[in-house]
């Protein structure tokens, strides 16, 4: 018997089995039946014997076997060398491997035969139970005969395969079960043995430990290749944003990226109009082409921050933050952030069934931190082109403000001239106004423009002195009241008792008012009101001026006071200025020691307020 090799036995049981198996089809063939049993009987008994190798040739087995199982860090490799071993070192007829997947369900990766070949897909039968079993309790388990064995007999498995001999171990490393080595022989009851089972154990330690470093270096090698490959799309993503210039390209393909990064079809991209203010839509992207841009010509502007609330809380923090709305969807609000502040912000659409991975919060993170500088320069260089163009609508307003009234003064003059010998005094006197009043206009013109230019290289100074509160208040009513009178609007002048002088340059203080005035009765319609309140209020002195006339919206208070700036609607588009005034208020008043203050509806007026500090000598008139 020792002198028959392991693979010529089990080639005599693989040719009983197919012969047996031919034999099936005929109907007289229970005497050859017979003796196949017979035969098969012999066969296994030799197996059996040949399984009772001394202890000392299955220890160097199972040390070749461990040697073989360390040499690969292929997970598939190690996983079919585990197997064979199995398989080999029991004397089993088959077997199967398996790993637990992410549900915790072990899922078959190998099924082999004795001779070292896959099972077909219809081949792959096993007890689930007996897996499950030794799994869930963390043990091995055998049975020498599964069709009698109390624990599994009535199981569907055992009955409908007429399994007999089965082993079946937990395959565990670092505290964990990864999966479970199963093997079995249908024909045979009594085949494996209780040392079978420690050996199978034994053979199951080794290769978990394998199989454990295998899938430890198939993650991290994965890991590995997914950020190179992340950081090969941030440098192609680094290439296509830094040949683009224009805001809502950059916005555009910063969106389209986002969402193919984060697998969704929608994303949103918001800026507040003003500091603390609301988040206002700017652009809606969708994976299907369609791209919607809001601006301030906008008739209706969403607001994101009324949709979503809890947008205002990741703006501030500016930190990537998941939010549902209102239907339960998933939304991921990813702030753009330059020196430290938001200054826009991405919220991707998601859906309830779907999370956003941490990965992918990870890439877009790092994704709004790259295009953030892009997307600034963008803005910069559309404020710049929009300076350029307001600049240039500057010198046109300029160049029609001044040749408007020169050509008035020189039609008064001319016909002064031609008229010098029969005009009554009475038309001259009236055509003198007439030229000081457009020479006038021509003045305060050519002051803006040298006050700005002052402001905006550094030279402009003020002259701070003890004001008379009445008297700057009658130079101002003086100076605004034709005006006032002309457009047919009612004047109020709330003026406090008593109240002290303040440190103030006169004449830039009339400027500031004047400049507040003529906005309040210029966007007030004809029969407004006008109204002047000053107060003493804590040491400080407070001017307000109030209006009944048209208001602005967010997006206009946004800009008032930008050097150039004119708001696009009719009404103010009717009235004369340059966008130059409130600048100059604004900064006066900001050197003066203080900060204009506007508050604004459209439709219900408007409110400009600023105050001074009392006079060091504190003195009353």
């Amino acid at each position: 018997m020792s002198q028959i090799s392991e693979s010529e036995i089990k080639n005599v049981r693989r040719i009983i089995r197919l012969l047996d198996a031919r034999l099936r089809k005929h109907i007289d063939a229970d005497y050859l039946q017979d003796l196949l049993k017979q035969i098969s009987s012999t066969t296994e008994l030799l197996i059996a014997n040949q399984s009772a190798l001394p202890e000392r040739s299955r220890l160097d087995s199972l040390y070749d076997v461990t040697k073989m199982i360390g040499t690969s860090l292929d997970l598939d490799i190690v996983l079919q060398q585990v197997m064979d071993a199995c398989i080999r070192l029991t004397g089993a007829e088959r077997g199967f491997l398996m790993l637990l997947n992410d549900d915790g369900q072990p899922e078959i990766k190998v099924a082999r035969q004795f001779d070292q070949t896959n099972l077909t897909s219809d081949e792959v039968q096993y007890s689930s139970t007996i897996v499950n079993y030794a799994i869930d309790h963390s043990e091995g388990v055998l049975t020498s005969n599964a069709s009698e064995d109390p624990r599994f007999s009535g199981q569907s498995s055992i009955v409908n395969l007429s399994l007999r001999s089965i082993m079946a171990f937990p395959l565990m490393a670092r505290g964990i079960v990864l999966g479970a080595v199963y093997v079995e022989n249908q024909l045979s009851a009594g085949l494996f043995s209780r040392d079978d089972l420690n050996f199978l154990g034994t053979i199951a330690g080794q290769a978990a430990v394998a199989i454990d470093n295998a899938k430890l270096f198939s993650e991290t090698d994965a890991e590995l290749t997914h950020r190179v490959e992340q950081l090969r799309d941030l440098r192609r993503i680094d290439q296509k944003l830094s040949g683009i210039v224009e805001f809502e390209e950059v916005a555009m393909t910063l969106m389209e990226t986002a969402c193919r990064l984060a697998s969704v079809s929608q994303a949103y991209m918001g800026q507040t109009v003003s500091e603390g203010g609301s988040i206002r839509l700017i652009l809606s992207y969708r994976t299907d082409g369609k791209v919607e841009t809001q601006d301030d010509s906008s008739p209706t502007p969403i607001n994101l921050s009324t949709t979503y609330p809890e947008l205002k809380d990741a703006w501030a923090s500016g930190k990537d933050s998941v939010l549902a709305d209102a239907e339960g969807n998933q939304l991921l609000c990813v702030p753009l952030l330059r020196d430290g502040k938001t200054f826009a912000v991405i919220v991707l659409i998601g859906n309830k069934e779907t999370a956003f991975t941490d990965d992918q919060r990870d890439m877009l993170v790092r994704l709004a931190a790259r295009a953030a500088i892009t997307l600034e320069n963008a803005r910069l260089y559309a404020a710049v082109k929009a300076a350029d163009r307001s600049k240039s609508e500057f010198v046109g307003i300029v160049a029609h403000d001044l040749k408007s009234p020169m050509s008035s003064v020189r039609g008064y003059a001319e016909l002064l001239h031609l008229r010098r010998n029969d005009i009554d005094a009475e038309s001259i006197d009236r055509y003198s106004q007439r030229i000081l009043s457009t020479v006038d206009h021509m003045t305060a013109l050519v002051s803006d423009l040298s006050d700005i230019s002052r402001i905006e290289s550094g030279s402009f100074y003020i002259e701070p002195e003890a004001v008379n509160v009445y008297d700057l208040v009658e130079t101002v009513q003086n100076t605004v009241m034709p005006e006032i009178r002309a457009r047919e609007h009612e004047w109020i002048t709330d003026l406090g008792e008593n109240m002290p002088k303040i440190q103030a340059d006169f004449y830039r203080l009339v400027q500031i008012l004047s400049n507040l005035i003529s906005n309040a009765y210029k966007y007030t319609p004809n029969g407004g009101k006008i109204t002047l309140k000053v107060h003493e209020e804590g040491g400080r002195i407070q001017f307000a001026v109030e209006d009944t006339g048209i208001g602005m919206n967010e997006d206009q208070l946004a800009n008032l006071g930008k050097r150039f700036w004119r708001s696009d609607d009719d009404y103010t588009r009717s009235q004369p200025g340059t966008g130059l005034g409130l600048a100059i208020t604004q900064s006066i008043i900001l050197q003066m020691g203080d900060r204009l203050r506007v508050t604004s509806e459209p439709g219900k007026g408007t409110c400009f307020s600023f105050s001074l500090p009392v006079s060091i000598s504190g003195s009353r008139p």
